[in-house]
């Protein structure tokens, strides 16, 4: 991609409108970036799209502050590949790191009353692990026994 500078010194390349720049008409742009660390409540529900795209469903337990009576809860709905990935590889327990774009909804209730739902359309997420798993047992670390210095994995399990 070309910088402003760039394309005015290549003549090639055809030179921007700056009627058609990516800011509204107030001059600010916009930014929707969630990011979350918390544990999945339950397995991952995998459905399919009627045009056969497959899209993932979960809740995200994130504690937002150490002293914070209870966990706030996130959803997440994950596509395609991200959403096979997370139903086969995630369950209930799981820490994830997620990254996504918050969506607002609205809809009417069978009693008429206008309800908003959100939702985090995940972009990308990393399993972070889970001290049940053997893979992060301290004392599988290495198979003669040896399990050196495991103080960086202490601090990802807690």
């Amino acid at each position: 991609m070309a910088t402003r500078t760039q394309a005015q010194a290549n003549p090639t390349v055809p030179q921007e409108d700056p009627a058609s720049s990516e800011r509204t008409g107030t001059g600010e742009r916009g930014l929707n970036k969630c990011l979350f660390i918390g544990r999945l409540g339950a397995d991952p529900e995998l459905r399919y799209t009627a045009a056969g795209i497959p899209v993932a469903t979960a809740s995200l337990a994130v504690k937002s502050y150490p002293g914070a009576p209870g966990p706030d809860w996130i959803k997440l709905r994950f596509w395609r590949g991200a959403a096979e990935t997370v139903a086969q590889y995630a369950g209930k327990g799981s820490k994830l790191h997620v990254e996504g774009k918050l969506r607002v909804g609205r809809f009417t209730d069978k009693d008429g009353v206008v309800r908003t739902t959100f939702v985090i359309d995940v972009d990308e997420f990393l399993f972070l692990g889970d001290a049940a798993h053997p893979a992060h047992d301290p004392a599988a670390a290495t198979a003669d026994g040896d399990t050196g210095d495991l103080s960086a994995l202490a601090g990802l399990a807690a």
